[in-house]
């Protein structure tokens, strides 16, 4: 009777195992197909266009910064070294993206080109101007202006009679920029004369390791794509510097 039981025991223990083992293996697969099928799937252009370098103390820090675009957004981030040792200034990548929430994403190819040297300095992409008559941010305003809160939480300082089309164009323009490390700018700055319109973005602080053009440079061709009519200026400024003025280069 004993060995009888033991034998049924035995049976039923390496039923249990078996059953067991496929669970924990659907388990896995099923956490697979969820976040690298069904949410991560979606894949993405990107380009590492800068670097950075941060001194702090007695470390530096190397920070490459790269941006990507999923569904007409433009997502802007930055990787330490560190972390991110198989990318190279210049490269060409190609991200899974998490679909739900698309600030969280993975490097899934790096294409890049040897051939190719690439350098960068902050100021890359930017013109930048002293203007002598400016004494505080609101000289660059259009008189009398009213602030307009985005749906994404940007604010914007425009005349009150802005054009509607035009007001909506600029607040989906600006909305559809995202910082996944957080914005540091303040403010933008809108205004319209006769066929020109100038945007401003007011920076809290620009150094080498925030200043950057890629931002200004995707607002200023998505703004001359949907309002062709206009000739468009971008420019950025520092909130306790007003008189320097780093105009995007149209030709960057």
């Amino acid at each position: 009777m004993y060995n009888y039981e033991s034998k049924e025991e035995r049976r039923k223990f390496r039923i249990r195992t078996v059953i067991i083992s496929a669970l924990l293996i659907l388990n896995v697969t099923a956490i697979y197909l969820y976040y690298y099928v069904l949410i991560f799937n979606d894949v993405v252009p990107g380009k590492v266009y800068g670097e950075s370098t941060f001194n702090g103390g007695r470390y530096e820090i190397y920070t490459l910064k790269y941006y990507y675009q999923h569904k007409g957004i433009s997502y802007f981030d930055k990787i330490d070294y560190v972390m991110g040792q198989d990318l190279n200034l210049g490269d060409s990548i190609d991200l899974r993206v998490l679909r739900p929430y698309p600030k969280k994403h993975i490097v899934n190819k790096v294409y890049r080109d040897n051939s190719i040297s690439y350098q960068y300095d902050c100021d890359d992409g930017f013109i930048i101007r002293y203007n002598a008559f400016i004494e505080e941010l609101e000289d660059y305003s259009p008189g009398s202006t009213e602030t307009l809160t985005t749906p994404n939480d940007n604010r914007i300082k425009l005349q009150p009679n802005t054009d509607v089309s035009i007001k909506s164009t600029v607040v989906q323009t600006i909305d559809n920029i995202r910082f996944n490390r957080g914005s540091i700018i303040d403010y933008y700055i809108l205004k319209i004369k006769g066929a020109s319109l100038e945007l401003y973005s007011v920076y809290h602080y620009m150094n080498d390791f925030s200043t950057d053009a890629m931002p200004s440079k995707v607002i200023y061709h998505e703004l001359c794509k949907k309002l062709p009519e206009l000739n468009i200026q971008v420019s950025a400024l520092q909130l306790d510097n007003p008189k320097k003025e780093r105009l995007l280069d149209k030709n960057w």
